[in-house]
């Protein structure tokens, strides 16, 4: 949603979604321009119209249908490696995924995952998922992968096995993306 740490782009992209899309529930991750934002600066800056996961989850209900997401917190690796606990972070985080995944697959029909990173390697794209992603999928794999790291990607949409992964970065689409999630019935 913002650029170059302009925390203040928050407010024109807020006004811009709910101008195209009315009464619609907005989640959000932190993405690599946000590293030093808190939930709590965010939340000053748009109020409660956007729902930011930092390794949190949400459930929306529509209609009969129960959504669950869970939200990526963002990992930089440069500022986590110089103590050696690299390999003690992604355990911690991929037990808090997985955690969370299956929390989500018993309450609701359809569960995403939202992240600021691609989950596809850059070197195998598009035949793996990040090594540690996928071992959060050992037991419970979400619907849908969102993310939105990939500026110029040429295809926002891609299914492997069995996971649907979109590709929501604006200029890599040129628009604000409205994404359908379908009913399990």
């Amino acid at each position: 949603m913002i650029e170059v740490g302009r925390w203040t782009e928050y407010k024109r992209v807020t006004h811009a979604i709910f101008n195209q899309f009315d009464d619609v529930p907005v989640l959000a991750c932190f993405g690599n321009d946000e590293q030093e934002m808190t939930v709590q600066s965010a939340r000053e800056l748009v109020g409660e119209s956007i729902t930011f996961l930092d390794g949190g989850t949400c459930v929306i209900s529509a209609g009969k249908m129960k959504l669950g997401v869970l939200g990526v917190p963002l990992f930089d690796s440069a500022r986590n490696t110089h103590n050696g606990s690299f390999d003690r972070i992604i355990r911690r985080r991929v037990g808090k995924m997985r955690r969370g995944l299956e929390d989500l697959r018993t309450r609701c029909e359809r569960v995403i995952l939202l992240m600021h990173y691609s989950p596809l390697t850059p070197e195998a794209f598009p035949a793996t998922f990040s090594w540690w992603l996928s071992c959060s999928f050992e037991r419970v794999r979400p619907d849908m992968i969102i993310h939105g790291h990939i500026h110029y990607a040429t295809n926002p949409n891609v299914m492997m096995h069995g996971i649907k992964i979109v590709n929501v970065a604006f200029p890599a689409t040129r628009e604000i993306m409205e994404i359908v999630i379908e009913s399990a019935e």
